[in-house]
């Protein structure tokens, strides 16, 4: 997907809503990843055919608004042709005739207590013992205190480390987000908007320890929720970013800096529901 703006933003196309699709293809649950490659975003899904009979993977639909005519408007890729061809299968028929395995001379053993195959000779027995070579006694005395010492040096040296980013994220997530909208207050409507989203996505992010770019969409609605945040914080939060994307991409607000004003406020409500 080409354009100008904040092209990360921009959100996968709902390949399951696509009717002629989602009867063709087995279409994966997960929303597609994607990349950010200048003025574009590239996402990748990986669809499987369920026959032979289709012919093409048929056009993707992408809504957006277009800024120019001032209304929204539906993208349309054009047709992919493709083969498909049918998965090669064995016939019972071609089972037939087949040797069967021949039985060791071991599974012929007589039986003892109505097991197979124990070899309960004393020459056999000797026969199949398996030397210990001093490099193996060796490897076995260094390999523990070996694990041991990697063990430890993990949980003191890494592992405290780790917990310590973790923390100074959530500590640090309502500041940083703050910052972002009292500089987000001098730009212009567009840029304002997509600073603004920008913000209440990294806080989420850093609150939870998530990359910024999975708390996106329902994800991050379903995260918060999970964390005891209220529905109608939830709501407020959704609402917000769904008219930061508006402005984004119509470019005009209707009141300069209530975006601002309002992801402060929602900020607050989320700091005082810790999530």
């Amino acid at each position: 997907i080409r354009g100008d703006g904040p092209i990360e933003a921009l959100q996968p196309p709902r390949l399951a809503a696509n009717k002629a699709l989602a009867d063709g293809f087995r279409l994966s649950a997960d929303a597609p990843g994607g990349t950010v490659e200048g003025s574009r975003k590239r996402f990748s899904a990986v669809i499987r055919a369920e026959s032979p009979d289709v012919v093409e993977i048929p056009p993707i639909e992408y809504p957006y608004f277009d800024p120019d005519r001032g209304v929204y408007a539906v993208a349309r890729s054009t047709a992919i042709p493709i083969t498909v061809r049918a998965a090669q299968q064995l016939a019972p028929s071609a089972l037939e005739g087949l040797d069967a395995p021949v039985a060791s001379d071991r599974s012929a053993a007589r039986p003892l207590n109505g097991l197979l195959g124990i070899e309960t000779s004393e020459a056999g027995l000797l026969a199949s013992e398996t030397p210990v070579r001093p490099a193996a006694v060796m490897l076995a005395l260094a390999v523990p205190p070996a694990l041991f010492v990697l063990a430890w040096g993990y949980l003191t040296f890494v592992h405290p480390r780790a917990a310590d980013e973790t923390r100074r994220r959530r500590n640090n997530a309502a500041r940083e987000a703050s910052n972002r909208l009292s500089r987000a207050k001098r730009l212009d409507a567009r840029a304002q908007a997509a600073e603004v989203a920008a913000a209440l996505r990294g806080y989420v992010a850093d609150r939870l320890n998530e990359p910024p770019g999975r708390v996106t969409g329902r994800v991050a609605l379903d995260m918060l929720s999970a964390r005891g945040v209220k529905p109608e914080t939830c709501h407020r939060y959704a609402a917000l970013l769904e008219h930061c994307e508006h402005v984004t991409f119509s470019g005009t607000d209707d009141a300069p800096n209530t975006l601002a004003r309002e992801a402060h406020a929602c900020l607050a409500e989320l700091e005082r529901q810790r999530p």
